[in-house]
């Protein structure tokens, strides 16, 4: 049986490495907030900036997650960053409550009734109670069995996968929940996510699944070897990257492709409308111009207009109307030199007031 792999030096230094790495970000973050600087507080333009409140449960978890990859030799730190981890957790469950039902009461109550400009996203809320059950999970017991740190190891691909699926949406230019009624997670949040994701997966051992997959790939001839440790930790970063970058590359493309082909359509029917448009048009000024160059037609309805006596019956205009408005309008009206309404023959077969 080989040693438990998370117990390396090289792997807890990056382990450590990466979770001072998710702390930064929402330090940035926060400080951006708070120095008005945009581009600082959402590692972008014109995006979401970092929840105050989820930047400070991020870094009261990965208080705890550093204070056992830092000190964990020490009984007193260990019970702190435990209490601090079950307190996320419990913080976590609140805040998904009071999205699931639609009132941020919790976070109300956090803030003292203040509640921030902007509240926690619910994905943050998923990957921080993932990370902070992650941590338990691994860390409860003082000799953690096989079964538990897969079970940390689990939980802790929760943050690991809403960090690559956000940073994907962020990549091609289609960011998850914006323009929703639901809260955007932040890409400062996303790639914190990740980096937690990630450290808490290393810290589960290199035995667990995913790992254990790729070092039974890596390790020759079936022989556990130390050195193979960090080479392990370095392709599933080296994964974890290619997976961001290539799939935001081919999400990039499939969405350009969706567009380019959805364009065309819309530009097909747009020349289509545009076409019975015109030759709409056409057929009603032609209509219009055959009336109007009708000698006969123009003399006679000259005459019913001015009540000469022998002009046609309304009887018979009328019914030369209806039969022009049944072939083509839905409408035909006529009106007399000072604008007022003389006649009118419409669809539904009644007469429109002068109102209308």
């Amino acid at each position: 049986m080989p040693p438990d792999p998370a117990v390396s030096p090289s792997l807890r230094w990056l382990r450590t490495s990466l979770a001072g790495l998710a702390a930064l970000v929402p330090c940035l973050a926060m400080l951006g907030t708070a120095t008005g600087s945009t581009r600082l507080a959402t590692l972008g333009s014109g995006l979401l900036p970092m929840a105050p409140l989820s930047a400070a449960l991020l870094l009261v978890l990965l208080g705890a997650v550093l204070l056992r990859e830092l000190r964990p030799e020490s009984r007193p730190l260990r019970g702190l960053g435990l209490s601090l981890a079950m307190a996320v957790a419990g913080l976590c469950l609140g805040l998904m409550a009071g999205h699931l039902l639609g009132d941020p009461w919790f976070e109300r109550l956090l803030t003292l009734g203040r509640l921030p400009a902007r509240t926690t996203s619910l994905p943050m809320v998923f990957a921080l109670l993932g990370g902070a059950l992650s941590v338990l999970v691994r860390w409860w017991p003082a000799a953690p069995t096989q079964r538990d740190r897969q079970g940390a190891a689990a939980l802790a691909l929760c943050p690991l996968a809403i960090g690559i699926g956000v940073l994907l949406s962020y990549a091609t230019g289609a960011p998850l929940l914006y323009g929703t009624d639901w809260v955007p997670m932040s890409l400062p949040a996303a790639l914190a996510s990740l980096a937690l994701g990630s450290s808490l997966l290393l810290a589960a051992g290199l035995d667990t699944w995913p790992l254990a997959a790729l070092e039974r790939i890596l390790r020759p001839r079936g022989e556990f070897r130390a050195s193979l440790t960090l080479r392990v930790a370095a392709s599933f970063l080296a994964v974890v990257g290619l997976v961001t970058v290539g799939g935001s590359l081919y999400l990039r493309g499939q969405i350009r492709r969706t567009r380019d082909a959805v364009g065309a359509d819309l530009s097909t029917i747009a020349d289509f409308k545009a076409r019975q448009i015109a030759t709409w048009w056409e057929e009603r000024r032609g209509d219009a111009s055959g009336i109007l160059h009708a000698g006969l037609i123009q003399n006679q309805l000259q005459k019913f207009l001015r009540g000469a006596p022998a002009a046609p019956p309304e009887v018979e205009v009328r019914a030369w109307m209806e039969q022009l408005q049944r072939d083509h309008y839905h409408r035909v009206v006529l009106f007399d030199g000072q604008g007022r309404l003389r006649l009118s023959a419409q669809s539904d077969g009644t007469e429109p007031t002068e109102a209308m």
